[in-house]
């Protein structure tokens, strides 16, 4: 191990907090799902709470969770969500375009020779884009099924209750292949520290977001640990599940 690590911030403090709410309260909801959607799991829904099945119950916890998450990070750093929407859907330049050959290479772990990018890659812009988008529809119709049951559930509204949950749930299946994807991304490139202590090591951020490095360079925000620091943050769980810095 280098006797010294050079790190960059990353996320901050709201971001990790809005990030891993929307993870607890998104696994929360699909599982919840997976019971109410799968039938040979009816056995397991006989619990009640207050009169509700613990799975439903759960289920409308963990929505309450992942609608008011959001809004948390807006309270917290409006800037920081603006930004967020602003990069993934209009901050797109040409190393932006001239990234998207090279996404295959970079799913197999293969990322020689990109083109240079931004705090956040082309891929990652991507992937936040059709994350907004599918996050409104798993809210809406959800809301839609929760708070217009008396309604939806009549004869007449037969087809809106239906659509609502086709939506509802093709939108979870998306979700859900855009979360373990990111997952993966997440490991193969070492990028979990970053929403675990809020930072990641300067070699990744050469390899990732070149153009968001020199920025952070000028601005003098690279941090240097030293080993005896590194070997502090690098114990326990966060060792076993790659959430520490290291060397690439």
């Amino acid at each position: 191990m280098a006797k010294k690590m050079r790190i960059v911030p990353r996320f901050n403090k709201a971001q990790r907090i809005a990030h891993w709410t929307i993870v607890a309260a998104f696994f929360t909801l699909l599982i919840t799902g997976l019971i109410l959607y799968i039938p040979w799991t009816s056995t397991w829904t006989s619990w009640k709470i207050f009169g509700w099945s613990w799975e439903r119950l759960l289920h409308r916890v963990a929505a309450v969770v992942f609608l008011l998450a959001p809004l948390y990070y807006l309270l917290a750093e409006p800037h920081g969500l603006w930004d967020l929407v602003y990069d993934s859907f209009f901050s797109w330049d040409e190393d932006d375009i001239r990234w998207l050959p090279h996404f295959i290479p970079y799913v197999l772990g293969r990322p020689g020779h990109l083109p240079p990018q931004g705090r956040i890659n082309a891929g990652e812009k991507l992937h936040h884009a059709t994350i907004i988008i599918f996050y409104f529809l798993i809210a809406g119709s959800g809301l839609v099924m929760w708070l217009g049951a008396p309604i939806i559930h009549q004869a007449a509204y037969h087809d809106l209750a239906l659509a609502m949950v086709l939506t509802h749930d093709i939108s979870m299946f998306v979700m859900a292949v855009l979360t373990f994807g990111h997952m993966y991304f997440a490991f193969v490139y070492g990028a979990l520290p970053g929403m675990v202590d809020g930072y990641v090591t300067e070699i990744y951020a050469a390899m990732e977001h070149p153009k968001w490095l020199a920025k952070l360079r000028e601005e003098r925000k690279v941090v240097e640990i030293g080993a005896e620091e590194f070997a502090k943050q690098c114990s326990g769980w966060k060792k076993i599940l790659g959430a520490c810095w290291w060397d690439l």
